[in-house]
């Protein structure tokens, strides 16, 4: 089913998705290339994010014109712990980490990536912190906007809610065996104080 087809090769994207390539997509023209007032970007970089894997090249085109393209330096904070903006945010090249409260690290994101996507699905706080770690090429999209077009076209809609589902299950499932390792691997407090 197409289904199973767009879960592996979201899964394959996921797992070899490679960080650290060039931000040349930012500065070349090409009769694919998305517009935007701030910046332009190749259509064919903008669909290899999971959000809209398995969509219509209409479809990608409509999402890809929703979105405001930016590049930030290493060391911005793109999302605040709290922040109410139910805004996603697409890693297009550079890598981000994750913090929870403390400064205690999350996660690390890299190209393709979606980050926000519990936001704009409960359309509650935001958990955690985003910050830059590398210099980075994004596109922010506004989730009011998003929210709209996913009501507005039920297909494309639905596979990209199919798509950040899938996401959150492996996300889920990553940070379940985490708790497990840390379950399996206790030791008393007092002996490594000393």
């Amino acid at each position: 089913s197409w289904i199973r087809r767009s879960s592996h090769r979201l899964c394959d994207r996921l797992h070899t998705a490679p960080v650290g390539r060039g931000l040349t997509f930012l500065h070349r023209k090409q009769s694919r290339d998305v517009n935007n007032m701030n910046n332009t970007i190749d259509l064919d970089t903008f669909k290899k994010n999971y959000l809209v894997l398995g969509l219509s090249e209409q479809d990608v085109q409509r999402v890809a014109e929703m979105a405001h393209f930016t590049t930030v330096e290493a060391g911005r904070t793109l999302v605040g712990m709290g922040s109410a903006d139910p805004d996603l945010l697409i890693i297009l090249d550079g890598t981000a980490t994750i913090y929870a409260q403390e400064s205690v690290v999350l996660a690390e994101r890299g190209p393709n990536s979606v980050v926000g996507e519990i936001a704009l699905i409960d359309n509650r706080p935001r958990s955690a912190y985003v910050v830059s770690k590398t210099r980075m090429a994004c596109a922010r999209i506004s989730g009011k906007e998003l929210r709209r077009f996913i009501g507005k076209n039920h297909e494309a809609g639905m596979l990209m809610l199919s798509n950040l589902a899938r996401v959150l299950a492996m996300r889920l499932r990553e940070a379940s065996a985490s708790i497990e390792d840390l379950k399996s691997s206790k030791e008393d407090a007092w002996n490594l104080a000393i």
